[in-house]
This record gives C-alpha cells, structure tokens and sequence, in this order.
C-alpha cells in the first residue's frame, strides 16, 4: 500500500490533505481494478484499509457505479475531491475541452451537454465549490 503514497507528489497534493485516509481514497480511485474482484475489495487491501474503509470505499469507489445526484454532491464535498477537480481543470483544459467538442458531434450532443452542464453546476453549488 505504500504506493497509495506514492500519488500525493504526482497529484500535487497540499500538506493539510496527506494523510492516510487521502492515500487509500486516492489508491482505490486509481487502482480499483487492481484491488477488487467483481466489485469487491479484495480481503488483503480490505484488512489494511478497515480502520477507514466505511469513510472512503462508497465514496471513492462505489460513486462510480451509482447514478444519484445526491452521492454526487457527496463526492464533491469532500476537499480531496475538490482539490482533485481542480487539478483536473487546470491541467486537463484541452482533454476537457475536446470531450465537449466531440459531444457536440453527437447525436443529441448539445441536449447532452446542457444536461451536463447543468448538473454540474447544481453538484458544484450544492457542495460549496
């Protein structure tokens, strides 16, 4: 697990969220397919995460198969969360920007993006970001 680590230098991470609850957040976004089976923590990782799993696995890896707005709002509450969006943001302005482009190519694409747009707002409004 010391690779959990290893990603608060690569994501830029601030003093204040270098911790262990942040290092196994960020280790089972990132290396979810490595450390479950079928959806579930494999035990090894479930032993060493037990004292912060019931904090971090819905959120962090759950949200990824939930479609509620209100676990959405719950994900971007989180500063780790928030620090990571901007991140994104700012370092993937062109990815981002190329998503939208292609979405606008689709069928309904604009439809799409308004709806998008829209949730994104209400998710970033109601979490206070």
């Amino acid at each position: 697990m010391n690779k959990a680590f290893w990603y608060y230098d690569l994501l830029n991470l601030p003093t204040e969220l270098r911790n262990q609850r942040n290092a196994y957040a960020v280790f089972l976004l990132v290396e979810s397919q490595k450390v479950t089976k079928k959806r579930v923590l494999i035990p090894e990782c479930e032993k060493v995460m037990r004292p912060i799993l019931k904090d971090i696995y819905f959120k962090f890896f759950h949200i990824f198969n939930e479609n509620s707005k209100k676990t959405r709002i719950e994900f971007f509450r989180d500063s780790l969360v928030q620090h990571l969006w901007a991140q994104y943001i700012k370092n993937c302005k062109q990815e981002f920007e190329k998503f939208i482009r292609q979405m606008r190519e689709q069928n309904m694409g604009e439809q799409r993006l308004d709806r998008f747009f829209d949730d994104l707002n209400n998710v970033q409004t109601a979490a206070n970001f």
